[in-house]
C-alpha cells in the first residue's frame, strides 16, 4: 500500500490497544483486574447483561508533552507513514482530524496530536500481522520505548506489557501474528 493510501479504523478500535504513560501501570493492573472481574459477573449466554465504562488513566500521553513531529521522524523512518486516517462504522466514514497512521492498513500504531502539535493519544491496530510487519512493527515499538518510558495495554485481551521490555512485547506481537486477530 502507497504510503499516501488512507488508513480506516472502526471506532470501536479506538484505544483498545492504546500506549500510555509508564507510570500508568497500577491504573491498567486495576482496570484489567476489574473489568475481568465485571466481565464474569455479567456474562450472559454469548453477550453480556451491561457494559462497564473504562475510567480515562490518571495519566495520559498528552502529560508527557511529547511532539507529533518528533514522533513522526522516529516512526518514518521504520514504517510507512499515511497522513489520511479515516474512521467510522457501517457505511459511515469521516476524517480522523490530527491522526497519523504509522504501517499498513492490516497493520498500524495510530497516533493523535492536538491543534499545537502535541500527542495526545497513540493505538494500535493489528488485523492481519506477517512476521515481517511484526519485526518492523517491533522495531518502531522498541525505539519509541528508547524515547520515552511507555506501556502498552491492550484492554480486550486483558495484556500489559512495558514498551522497553522488548521480549514481552515481541511475544505479545507474536500472539497477535499467531492469532490473525482484529484488535
Amino acid at each position: 500500500m502507497p504510503a499516501d493510501a488512507p488508513i480506516y479504523f472502526h471506532e470501536d478500535l479506538y484505544c483498545q490497544v492504546e500506549l500510555l504513560p509508564r507510570s500508568a501501570w497500577d491504573f491498567c493492573t486495576r482496570q484489567l483486574g476489574l473489568i475481568a472481574d465485571f466481565a464474569k459477573a455479567h456474562r450472559q449466554g454469548i453477550g453480556y447483561a451491561d457494559i462497564y465504562l473504562r475510567p480515562d488513566a490518571p495519566t495520559a500521553l498528552v502529560d508527557l508533552k511529547l511532539r507529533a513531529d518528533d514522533l513522526d521522524r522516529l516512526l518514518a523512518a521504520r514504517l510507512p507513514r499515511h497522513r489520511s486516517v479515516t474512521t467510522g462504522y457501517s457505511t459511515h466514514v469521516e476524517p480522523a482530524l490530527g491522526t497519523v497512521g504509522y504501517g499498513q492498513q492490516s497493520y498500524c500504531l495510530l497516533v493523535e496530536a492536538d491543534k499545537e502539535g502535541i500527542v495526545k493519544g497513540a493505538f494500535l491496530k493489528l488485523a492481519s500481522l506477517q512476521p515481517s510487519e511484526l519485526e518492523a512493527l517491533h522495531g518502531a515499538l522498541s525505539e519509541l520505548a528508547h524515547t520515552v518510558d511507555l506501556l502498552l495495554v491492550d484492554w480486550e485481551r486483558g495484556v500489559l506489557v512495558a514498551l522497553a521490555d522488548s521480549a514481552a512485547l515481541h511475544g505479545y506481537l507474536s500472539r497477535a501474528l499467531a492469532r490473525g486477530r482484529s484488535t
